[in-house]
């Protein structure tokens, strides 16, 4: 990663890389993502880890719900990473090594797993919300319900188990969860308000046959 690139550097990367149109419902994530992942690409004790590769996979995936055209996404995800020298292809291979059903049973195999293979390298590694999102991703796949607020208690658990901060884990996993929740209402909305359009230019305007005045009994 090049340490001399600046902010608006990355901008110009992700730019020429990406020359799409972005909907404005999904700029604010993007930014956000451009901008730490400039930040991270500076911080010399930061460790590209599974954690790490999972949280940006899955904020990617939740905040782009709804998004089109969806062919697009592919080179946003793409642009996102190499714009601030991230490599999207190991970032994608980290990710899908885990998998619940080779890896983790329960949320105690899910522990101890992380325990093992991270605990070491953790410890001395600047920590990133994604990182926490990782860890919730995990329990939230890995436990047998849905039960968000059940989640979090067991990730902020795990978490301090293999040294990431708890408090600041707690606090990224409630904003987390909260904006979940608000992109979720924000892409109905819209749903909701495009139906409500279409029935109004179907209903302002009657199929042709129906109007015209060649039609009529035979």
């Amino acid at each position: 990663m090049n340490e001399r690139q600046t902010i608006e550097d990355s901008k110009r990367a992700f730019l020429k890389s990406f020359p799409h149109v972005i909907p404005p419902l999904y700029r604010r994530m993007v930014d956000e993502l451009l901008v730490e992942l400039h930040l991270l690409s500076h911080q010399k004790k930061f460790q590209q880890n599974l954690l790490f590769s999972i949280g940006i996979k899955e904020v990617f995936s939740r905040f782009t719900i709804g998004y089109k055209p969806t062919e697009h996404l592919p080179l946003l995800f793409d642009s996102l990473c190499k714009s601030s020298g991230f490599e999207p292809s190991k970032i994608k291979v980290q990710a899908s090594k885990h998998t619940t059903h080779e890896s983790a049973k329960n949320i105690d195999d899910l522990k101890i797993l992380l325990v093992d293979s991270n605990n070491h390298s953790q410890a001395n590694t600047y920590y990133c919300r994604l990182m926490a999102v990782g860890v919730y991703e995990l329990v939230m796949k890995t436990q047998t319900t849905e039960n968000k607020d059940e989640a979090l208690k067991e990730s902020i658990v795990i978490s301090k188990s293999i040294g990431l901060p708890v408090e600041r884990v707690e606090k990224d996993l409630k904003v987390y969860s909260s904006n979940i929740e608000r992109i979720s209402q924000a892409i109905e909305l819209i749903r909701e308000t495009s139906l409500t359009e279409k029935k109004k230019k179907e209903g302002s305007n009657p199929k042709k046959e129906e109007d015209s005045p060649l039609k009529g009994d035979k």
